[in-house]
């Protein structure tokens, strides 16, 4: 092979490597950026979620509840579940909080 033969490979040699390395560190940088991204909607989703929970009413807590009573097949209303029963009971009310606490 002639001179000018090497002297081409050598250049095509060196300007591939040299292409490779720079589209790994473009690929290391994307990375790299799209982590950030990922983790920056991760804690905007996170603080919305507190925030939601923030401003959730608050509930009764369960242990002072009183549980309610077994469901009876004979109960006329056991197509509405227990929550009919416990408002028919008076032991809890529509107004008093939105939470309805189940033994379940």
């Amino acid at each position: 092979m002639g001179a000018r033969v090497l002297a081409l490979l050598r250049w095509s040699n060196h300007a591939a490597k040299k292409a490779l390395r720079a589209l790994k560190a473009l690929v290391k940088l994307q990375a790299l950026v799209r982590g950030f991204l990922v983790r920056r909607q991760a804690a905007a989703t996170l603080q919305s979620m507190q925030a939601l929970i923030a401003r959730r009413p608050p509930c009764a807590p369960t242990a002072s509840a009183p549980a309610p009573p077994p469901i009876s097949l004979t109960s006329t209303t056991l197509p509405f579940g227990p929550a009919a029963r416990w408002y028919a009971a008076g032991e809890i009310s529509p107004t008093t909080s939105p939470c309805i606490y189940s033994p379940y």
